[in-house]
C-alpha cells in the first residue's frame, strides 16, 4: 500500500500531460549518423551531423529534512535546464564526435566553472562541461582513438563489475551522466573478434554530491567525510593524482563471439578508481586521501536462450603494496521477455531483469599506517537489483527499477514512465523511494523520496 498511490498519481499524470528511462544512464540522445562529405554542400555538412538536446528538470523532494548543523540545503523544490550538443563528422577514414552539455540550476553548492581540465577532480558541476571529444581513423582492420571519450567494458544490464572506470557526473546520484577519459586507443578486428588496448595518462573523479545537499545524508556534523564515516572531512588531506608516468594507466581487453555466446577478458594495470586513507605518521588526528596503483582483472560472457538473456561478470582487484583489499566482486543476471500474452493486457512487450552481485573479500588491507580500504565505497557487495520495462506502444513506456543491500538492508525504488510526444518532445515522470537503516548507503536518503519530471526536446 505504500506505493500504491505514488504508482497510481504517476500513471495518472503522465497519461494526462501524454522509452528508454534508465536511471543509471546519462539523458538519451539520439545518435548522428557519420556524414559523408562527397557532393555536399557545407552548410548541408554542418546540419546533418548535428544533435540537440534541451532538458528541463523539475523535482520536489516529498519530506522535510532534518539537519543539526545548521548549514545543510532544506528546500524541497528544485529545478534545472541543460542543453546538449552533440556531433558526428566523417571525412575520408576519420571520424570526428564531440558531445557536451551547458547546464544551471538552483541547488547551492553544486556549479563551479567554466570548460574542462585535463585532470578534472573537482567535485563541482561545471557549467560548459566537455564530455567527449575524440577522432576515429580507420585503417583497415585498424582503428586509432585519440581524445576524451566513455570506456565501457562489462556486458552486464544493470551492474557491472567490470566497468569502473569510466566517470560520471554524479552530483545527483541516481540520476548520473557520463563523461569520458582522456585516452590513445587501438582497436584492431579480426572476423568476430575485437582486440582493445588503451592508454590513460590522466586520472579524474566522478563528481559527488556536497556536503549541503540532501545526497549527503542525515548528519550531525556537516563537515563528517562522505567515504569515510566518522573521519572529518576537514582532517583528510586530498592526494592530487598528478599527470606523471607512474600515473600512467593501462587497460587492455579481447571480445569474441563464439557459438552464440558473447565473451570478454579485461586486464587493468593503473589508478585505482577507489580512495583509501592512511594516518599521518607524525598527528593520528591527520589523514591522507590516496589512490593507490592496481592490478585487476575481469572476464564476462552474455548468450540468449529462446526468450531469455543469461549474463555474467567478475571481477579480480590486487593491491600490489596492499594499501588496499583484494577482493572479487562478481555479478549474474537474466532478461526475460513477454510479448505474446501481455498484449492481451493492452502491452506490447515487458522486458524483465534481474541481477545479483556479491563480493569476496581475499585480503585485507595491511599496509602499515593504512587504516580505511575502499570497501564502503564499492557497490555489488551483497545485492539483488532488478528492472521491468513495459512498452505499451511506440509512445508509452513505463519501468520500475529497485536495488537492495542484504549487508546493511538499506534499498531504493524506482518508478517511471515516458510518453513521446512527435517532434521530438519526450516528458519523463518518476518517484524515487529510499528507506533502510541510517547508516546504510540508500537508508541515509531515507528522507529524499521524490517525485521528479524531465521536458526533453530533441532537434
Amino acid at each position: 500500500m505504500k506505493y500504491f498511490l505514488p504508482i497510481f498519481v504517476l500513471v495518472f499524470v503522465t497519461l494526462s500531460f501524454a522509452d528508454d528511462f534508465d536511471i543509471f544512464n546519462e539523458i538519451e540522445v539520439k545518435e548522428p549518423k557519420a556524414v559523408e562529405t562527397k557532393d555536399k554542400k557545407f552548410t548541408d555538412i554542418l546540419l546533418s551531423g548535428m544533435d540537440f538536446n534541451l532538458v528541463f528538470k523539475y523535482y520536489h523532494f516529498l519530506s522535510n529534512f532534518e539537519d543539526k548543523t545548521g548549514e545543510k540545503d532544506k528546500r524541497k523544490d528544485f529545478a534545472n535546464i541543460m542543453f546538449e550538443p552533440k556531433l558526428k563528422y566523417s571525412i575520408k577514414n576519420t571520424i570526428f564526435n564531440f558531445r557536451g552539455w551547458l547546464e544551471y540550476g538552483n541547488e547551492k553548492d553544486t556549479y563551479k566553472g567554466i570548460g574542462d581540465e585535463f585532470t578534472d577532480n573537482s567535485r563541482y558541476r561545471r557549467y560548459a562541461q566537455l564530455a567527449e571529444i575524440n577522432t576515429i581513423s580507420s585503417f583497415g582492420n585498424l582503428e586509432l582513438t585519440l581524445g576524451k571519450k566513455v570506456i565501457r567494458v562489462g556486458v552486464s544490464s544493470l551492474y557491472s563489475p567490470a566497468d569502473r572506470f569510466k566517470v560520471v557526473e554524479g552530483n545527483d546520484p541516481i540520476d548520473l551522466k557520463e563523461i569520458g577519459l582522456w585516452q590513445i586507443r587501438t582497436d584492431y578486428f579480426q572476423k568476430n573478434t575485437n582486440y582493445t588496448f588503451v592508454f590513460l595518462p590522466a586520472y579524474n573523479e566522478s563528481k559527488v554530491p556536497s556536503q549541503v545537499t540532501r545526497w549527503s545524508g542525515e548528519t550531525d556534523n556537516e563537515s563528517s567525510s562522505t567515504e569515510f564515516d566518522g573521519v572529518s572531512e576537514k582532517d583528510i588531506n586530498k592526494e592530487i593524482v598528478n599527470v606523471t608516468p607512474k600515473n600512467f594507466s593501462y587497460l587492455g581487453r579481447v571480445k569474441t563471439t563464439l557459438k552464440g555466446w558473447d565473451l570478454f577478458l579485461s586486464a587493468y594495470y593503473g589508478v585505482s578508481p577507489y580512495s583509501v586513507l592512511k594516518k599521518d605518521q607524525d598527528n593520528s588526528n591527520k589523514y591522507y586521501r590516496e589512490h593507490p596503483m592496481i592490478i585487476s582483472s575481469s572476464a564476462g560472457f552474455s548468450t540468449t536462450y529462446k526468450k531469455f538473456e543469461f549474463h555474467g561478470e567478475g571481477y579480480a582487484q590486487h593491491s600490489p603494496q596492499g594499501k588496499d583489499d583484494d577482493f572479487f566482486n562478481y555479478v549474474v543476471g537474466s532478461t526475460y521477455t513477454l510479448d505474446e500474452w501481455v498484449q492481451y493486457i493492452w502491452l506490447d512487450r515487458i522486458d524483465a531483469t534481474i541481477e545479483y552481485a556479491g563480493e569476496l573479500v581475499i585480503n585485507k588491507q595491511y599496509a602499515e599506517y593504512y587504516e580505511r580500504s575502499s570497501q564502503d565505497q564499492r557497490a555489488g557487495r551483497n545485492n539483488i537489483l532488478g528492472r521491468f520495462n513495459a512498452k505499451v506502444n511506440e509512445k508509452l513506456n513505463f519501468e520500475w527499477y529497485f536495488t537492495r543491500s542484504f549487508d546493511d538492508s538499506g534499498y531504493m525504488h524506482h518508478y517511471g514512465a515516458t510518453y513521446k510526444f512527435n517532434k521530438g518532445v519526450n516528458v519523463k515522470a518518476f518517484f524515487d523511494f529510499f528507506d533502510g537503516p541510517k547508516d546504510s548507503y540508500y537508508g541515509r536518503w531515507r528522507k529524499n523520496d521524490r517525485f521528479m519530471t524531465f521536458v526533453e526536446y530533441k532537434f
